[in-house]
């Protein structure tokens, strides 16, 4: 996926419905999925107290990427039935309450597998009309040293206010030496992805296209070297086409 800046929001639903975001590459979180099922559980069934709780969860889950996160997990984890109840529910408490339930949505169609509960979810963005899908920021890039030793992070926009970060590390001698990825994240993870690389290297803000080209130069290295790239690499794929 390029990171051309603009995409519509109906872009990013037929994106996310065509191609469900792995879990294999999501980086540890704080809150694990134990007690995230334990919160969930008591809304699917929709108490009263449920329901209460649930407005302010998905309030919440529309600004918090962590909260973002850790709701698709549990949801992920849900049985088909309980998943369809549990996305009715936020359809009828969005509706009741009178606010838009497309960034949630949003981010429960990134891990819906079943078709025909993906077609529900991405119906009801549409008749909300994507409200508080755009994104709110441009895509751009970083770069470090250069094609000897040097690093790169991209920054995609997904919806609202989230966003998908890429960044690697590389040195002649051993090749790709850091990778991080953030498929659901904000504009604070990005300092911190930088304070987790090497410190001697200096980023600066590079045109898109720059970068990107460094990195497709470095990854066809890495693969003529050592032989195919390993999972944590093959996220940077879907940089490099539509």
């Amino acid at each position: 996926m390029s990171l051309t800046h603009g995409h519509p929001w109906r872009q990013e639903v037929t994106r996310l419905r065509a191609k469900a975001i792995s879990s294999r590459f999501y980086r540890p979180r704080r809150l694990m999925l134990a007690s995230n099922k334990k919160h969930l559980r008591p809304l699917v069934k929709a108490s009263p107290s449920g329901a209460t709780g649930l407005r302010a969860f998905l309030s919440r889950a529309t600004r918090e990427p962590d909260l973002a996160y850790d709701l698709m997990l549990a949801y992920e984890s849900l049985e088909a039935a309980a998943r369809r109840i549990f996305v009715g529910t936020i359809i009828a408490e969005a509706q009741a309450e009178k606010i838009s339930p497309s960034a949630v949505l949003a981010a429960l169609l990134a891990v819906e597998r079943d078709p025909g509960l993906a077609r529900l979810i991405a119906s009801n963005i549409t008749v909300d009309g994507g409200t508080g899908l755009d994104a709110s920021i441009r895509p751009y890039a970083m770069l470090a040293g250069d094609e000897v030793r040097g690093g790169a992070l991209t920054v995609r926009p997904l919806f609202a206010d989230f966003i998908e970060i890429h960044a690697l590390v590389w040195n002649g001698e051993e090749g790709v030496t850091h990778v991080l990825f953030d498929p659901l994240a904000d504009s604070s993870r990005v300092t911190q992805f930088l304070e987790c690389l090497p410190g001697d290297l200096c980023f600066d803000q590079a045109p898109v296209d720059l970068a990107l080209d460094r990195v497709a130069k470095i990854l066809w290295t890495q693969r003529k070297r050592f032989g195919p790239l390993p999972a944590e690499l093959r996220s940077f794929a879907e940089l490099f086409g539509d």
